[in-house]
């Protein structure tokens, strides 16, 4: 572990957020290998940064699957085992898969692991040491998977990008839940609630059985989400193209508020549906990958 040379800012309660959740962060950035975490310093009046060495290349995501001094990393082509010992992560195993677009990859309490690998989309299930067929294609190679999440053990929904645009399914069912939407991304059970992230235009939303409700406007590329009791943790990216989202409904929203995207972590009040802390990146990460809140600070 090493301590993180970043500039960052954060709001004047976010500190205070770390405190009574009891929580810390780790992020996967796509230009840096390995894992990132947002912790409480020692004297608990700031937030700590440091960085874990995988020497997995093109890192994409992380999760845990019930033991919690065990994560997952999936790379472009290689699953990490990674084990925390003396507040340090360190690799126990390395996995590495014939398929090298790996998507997402999401733990299940009792040890079971499922990873979303692209060209077609389709997910995998580690079983005896190997990352084997769990579902059939959940789509056709003009398809892009964004990312899948859990219910019941099971896999359940996945965000996906095709020629008409991004949409929300039902992946037991075989049922389009609704399309038309702007770069989905990363589904999430929480709470007996579906939530999601509409990238195209910066929110945060949950799909109401029949309708989409966008929760919270963000200004970023949004990649991936997290909770912790009523709070989602988002990670937030900056236009990887430096064209301020051309073409979207995000770039259109920043240009005409006058706003600038940003990179880092923001916190939405589940109650109240509007950002409640966050904490920003000024400089070296530019995008965040995923995202795991974690208890133990």
């Amino acid at each position: 572990m090493s301590v993180f040379n970043l500039s960052y800012e954060y709001d004047r309660y976010f500190v205070n957020w770390l405190k009574v959740t009891g929580v810390r962060i780790m992020l996967v950035c796509n230009n840096h290998p390995g894992i990132i975490t947002v912790s409480l310093n020692k004297e608990g009046d700031a937030p700590h940064i440091a960085r874990h060495e995988t020497g997995t290349s093109k890192t994409r995501s992380i999760c845990g699957n019930g033991d919690p001094d065990v994560f997952w990393l999936a790379g472009k082509q290689e699953i990490c085992k990674m084990v925390s010992i003396n507040d340090s992560l360190v690799v126990n195993r390395r996995y590495f898969t014939s398929n090298a677009n790996n998507v997402s990859i999401r733990g299940e309490k009792n040890g079971r692991l499922f990873l979303l690998q692209g060209d077609p989309p389709k997910i995998m299930e580690l079983r005896d040491s190997h990352f084997r067929l769990h579902r059939a294609p959940i789509g056709d190679t003009s398809m892009k998977a964004t990312g899948f999440c859990l219910k019941d053990g099971e896999p359940a929904y996945a965000t996906i990008m095709g020629g008409d645009g991004g949409s929300l399914r039902d992946i037991r069912k075989g049922e389009t839940l609704i399309d038309g939407l702007d770069h989905p991304r990363n589904p999430a059970w929480h709470s007996g609630n579906l939530y999601f992230l509409e990238a195209g235009s910066g929110s945060f939303c949950r799909w109401d059985g029949t309708s989409v409700r966008r929760m919270a406007f963000i200004p970023g590329y949004l990649n991936t989400l997290d909770f912790v009791a009523d709070y989602a943790v988002i990670g937030c990216s900056l236009d990887k193209h430096e064209w301020r989202f051309k073409g979207t409904q995000l770039g259109e929203r920043l240009r005409a508020e006058g706003m600038r995207d940003r990179c880092g972590i923001y916190v939405v009040d589940l109650k109240r549906g509007d950002i409640c802390n966050f904490l920003l990146f000024s400089n070296s990460i530019r995008e965040i990958r995923d995202i795991r809140v974690v208890f133990g600070t």
